[in-house]
């Protein structure tokens, strides 16, 4: 239960003054016994899959016509496409609004345009499933090979709010990185559950009465559990 205890606290702290990477921080540590993964290896040049052994057999990760493709419990995530495009500014150092300025807004701060990229992954998610799912941006995480967490994360489409039963469509993840950062390669993770209403009361209540993991855990043992959707992208 620590992941989702942790994306629950990551969505708590987005209400209060604590400071959040929107991801969960201890992506790890194991779930439950019966939790499964898929990963698949991406290139952004030729897309190609790395599957990693898989405990259930209705959980499985393949290439199709060279796009990576990854499946579990009925639902399907391909990715389509990974680049870098570069980040237009929209106003001045001294935050005046100007078309093609610059700088743009980074949170709070300005910061210059030039020294940030966004790294663009074009998804498609199918539910092949029977029952609609809720999908969460602070489901997602992004990891660099030496541990460093990619932040900004947003996401644009499906892949961030429910998506109905037999249905089909695009999405795309976007992470602002700094150039300096030079990010080659990196983990993309989305730990895959239904971020639903109830999920919802349960952000509540964390946010309420203030749980700790040990009480929430007492409280809704294993009726949150996540299951990590790994993508290894390769950007050329």
């Amino acid at each position: 239960m620590k992941k989702c205890f942790a994306i629950l606290l990551c969505a708590a702290s987005i209400f209060t003054t604590t400071a959040c990477s929107s991801v969960p921080v201890n992506t790890s540590s194991a779930i439950v016994s019966n939790s499964t993964n898929s990963t698949t290896t991406v290139s952004s040049s030729s897309l190609s899959s790395d599957t990693s052994s898989l405990k259930e057999s209705s959980t499985q990760s393949e290439t199709a016509s060279g796009k990576a493709n990854a499946i579990l419990d009925n639902i399907s995530m391909k990715v389509l496409d990974a680049k870098k495009e570069a980040v237009v500014g929209d106003r001045t150092a001294d935050n005046v609004s100007k078309k093609n300025g610059e700088y743009f807004a980074n949170g709070s701060d300005i910061v210059k345009a030039t020294d940030y990229e966004r790294i663009i992954i074009s998804m498609q998610v199918e539910n092949k499933s029977n029952k609609a799912i809720t999908f969460n941006q602070m489901g997602w995480s992004a990891t660099m090979s030496d541990g460093f967490k990619l932040k900004n994360i947003t996401i644009d489409g499906d892949i961030n709010g429910q998506v109905p039963s037999n249905y089909s469509g695009a999405s795309k993840v976007s992470i602002l990185a700094k150039k300096s950062l030079k990010v080659s390669s990196f983990k993309l993770t989305y730990n895959l559950m239904d971020y639903n209403d109830e999920w919802n009361a349960a952000l509540g209540d964390l946010l309420k009465n203030g749980l700790s993991e040990e009480q929430f855990n007492k409280k809704y043992g294993d009726k949150f559990v996540s299951k990590p959707i790994d993508f290894n992208i390769t950007l050329k």
